[in-house]
């Protein structure tokens, strides 16, 4: 074989690659499928059981409740039932609006029985002394048939601020 004929075949040969590769990606956005994706990789996302609302309540406010630096200062908070039988999901969702004396980290929490629930709250940043509003959700799972009181909270980290308008909707989820 010349080298003349063997760079023809090399060309052939990579010319009948590409039409083959052309062709299979082709087909397979077609089809919507990508034999190599990295969503292949990605964790698949948790999906809790269906369930269904048992009780909820909103309670909200302007409080203008003095916040001191380094103190978990309570908002407002309630009792809510899990009736049996089985256990419930409790999840509350926080809004609530902060003006700080300084700028500081802060964060919006709730505790379930003096436990704090999921997330405990990611801390935002009052960079100014204007008024910050932030929102969070939280839940705690296989809570026991009974009473149990919730707690939500507002915390400054650096400076002092105030709690002003707030809305915290809690409730009870049976699965």
């Amino acid at each position: 074989m010349t080298t003349r004929n063997a760079f023809k075949f090399v060309v052939v040969l990579a010319l009948v690659f590409a039409v083959a590769g052309g062709y299979g990606v082709f087909t397979a956005k077609a089809s919507g499928r990508a034999g190599s994706s990295v969503l292949s990789l990605a964790p698949s996302r948790v999906v809790t059981p269906k369930e269904t609302l048992s009780f909820q309540r909103s309670l909200s406010g302007d409080p203008g409740i003095a916040l001191s630096p380094g103190v978990i200062t309570p908002i407002d908070g309630m009792s809510m039932t899990c009736p049996g039988p089985g256990t419930c999901l409790y999840e509350v969702d926080e809004w609530i609006q902060i003006n700080a004396s300084a700028a500081t980290p802060w964060s919006v929490l709730s505790s379930l029985d003096g436990n704090y629930m999921t997330g405990g709250g990611p801390f935002d940043y009052a960079n100014t002394t204007n008024y910050v509003t932030g929102s969070w959700s939280e839940s705690s799972t296989h809570v026991n048939p009974g009473s149990h009181k919730v707690q939500s909270y507002a915390y400054v980290e650096e400076n002092a601020g105030t709690a002003y308008y707030y809305n915290f909707t809690y409730r009870v989820m049976k699965p």
